[in-house]
């Protein structure tokens, strides 16, 4: 079976995908790789990022909804397990592989749950305790996109609605010219097909696309699109993680200002 090797290297990773013809590019701190980066993106007509864990730390809000459904039905997991667990697979592929057998919640009740309490949490943060989970300077970076002509996307595992609330709970909606959801698609990550599809909508190629990802599946799933893909970490220690996520003071180490030359 193929595997992602991650190696960090400042707030980015460098990939190896061995059964596939994908060269990997290491990005470091260093000035001269960073312009290299930049020169790369420039390149490109479409720049395309998953959602959770990529350009906002929202994994840990994910896990606490799902936490509390799995409460009600009597399924004994912590909020850091179910992080460790389930980063990146969709809220579909969490129910195949803990919920289905229990037959008295079915798989939309599950969603619908789970998306409630989650919308619910949202709704609790002002916008400015919100942007405090986006990472380091991705308003920036989405902005310097814009002002060269890029067409920027969302493909997320997440439901519409939630995609949507997150972004307009932080005044970003309308910066995207296409968003994706899990509602959209037959096949969600790992399949390439959610990447393919926003492209096709983008009317782009895949040799004209960065991705930018962070989970096992996001990244299987770009990198089997044949796009470019960086995959960025947004993780923080799991002390300071689960302490503060109660406290709703999370903040994000994923830090995008590493792009800018003056940063």
């Amino acid at each position: 079976m193929s595997t992602i090797e991650k190696t960090f290297k400042g707030a980015f990773l460098s990939l190896r995908y061995p059964t596939k013809d994908f060269i990997a590019f290491l990005v470091s701190s260093q000035e001269s790789e960073r312009n290299d980066m930049n020169k790369e993106i420039e390149s490109f007509k479409s720049v395309i990022f998953d959602m959770d864990g990529t350009i906002l730390d929202s994994e840990p809000l994910h896990a606490r909804a799902i936490q509390k459904v799995f409460s009600k039905y009597d399924i004994n997991m912590s909020a850091k397990d179910i992080m460790n667990r389930y980063v990146g697979w969709g809220d579909d592929n969490v129910y195949k592989d803990k919920v289905e057998l229990h037959q008295h919640i079915s798989h939309s009740e599950f969603i619908d749950q789970k998306d409630s309490i989650l919308l619910k949490v949202i709704d609790d943060f002002s916008e400015e305790e919100f942007i405090s989970y986006f990472a380091k300077d991705f308003f920036r970076f989405i902005d310097e996109l814009k002002k060269e002509k890029k067409l920027i996307s969302i493909v997320s595992a997440s439901a519409r609605v939630t995609v949507n609330s997150f972004l307009k709970k932080a005044n970003i909606l309308e910066k995207f010219d296409y968003i994706l959801t899990r509602d959209e698609v037959f096949e969600t990550k790992p399949s390439p097909a959610c990447y393919l599809e926003a492209m096709r909508n983008l009317k782009t190629k895949s040799i004209e696309t960065v991705i930018f990802e962070d989970s096992h599946h996001g990244l299987t799933s770009a990198l089997s699109s044949g796009a470019k893909v960086y995959a960025i970490d947004l993780s923080l220690n799991d002390q300071t993680t689960f302490k503060n996520i109660d406290n709703n003071k999370l903040q994000t180490n994923g830090n995008y200002s590493w792009l800018f030359k003056n940063s």
